[in-house]
């Protein structure tokens, strides 16, 4: 699990690298793949949470895989590295 941090933002964002990082080391997303396009931000919705990201929509073109298939995995992990996420869809 990625270490605790007061920020929100430095938290969640540590986990979406390590959920990152089991893919690549899955063999799911490859080697290398740029990740500077991944965000994290509000929610433009309050009522779908806290916060979004759009993982799965930036890295499925270069990985050429379903956007909807790598969200998928992508929760899996995600859920897996970080115990202080309550939801995510």
């Amino acid at each position: 699990m990625p270490p605790k941090s007061d920020h929100l933002y430095i938290t969640i964002g540590s986990s979406i690298a390590s959920a990152n990082t089991a893919l690549v080391e899955q063999g799911l997303l490859p080697k290398g793949i740029d990740q500077t396009r991944v965000v994290l931000e509000p929610c433009k919705d309050p009522s779908r949470g806290d916060l979004a990201t759009n993982n799965a929509i930036v890295l499925a073109k270069e990985a050429k895989i379903n956007p909807l298939d790598l969200a998928g995995k992508f929760l899996q992990q995600l859920l897996q590295h970080d115990d202080r996420i309550e939801k995510a869809e």
